[in-house]
């Protein structure tokens, strides 16, 4: 299993809806308005490391209303 977490940047105003269309993702666990650097924290659970990488590449960073993101990626050590 992989687990993700993705650290979002979006355009101003656009936290609630950027948040909501990510929630909407099958593999997104939860979602998380913040306040700092980011806009948002999110929690992705994929089967494996590369399902969770073309989430974040193709069905996130594509999102209208994100201006950044930063990707950290947990590992079973």
């Amino acid at each position: 299993m992989a687990v993700g977490f993705l650290l979002v940047t979006t355009i101003p105003g656009r936290e609630e809806e950027v948040r909501a269309e990510i929630a909407e993702l099958p593999a997104c666990e939860g979602t998380w308005i913040c306040f700092g650097a980011f806009d948002l924290f999110v929690k992705l659970v994929e089967d494996d490391e590369n399902e969770l990488t073309r989430c974040i590449v193709q069905d996130i960073r594509q999102l209208d209303g994100i201006r950044d993101t930063t990707t950290l990626i947990g590992a079973e050590i």
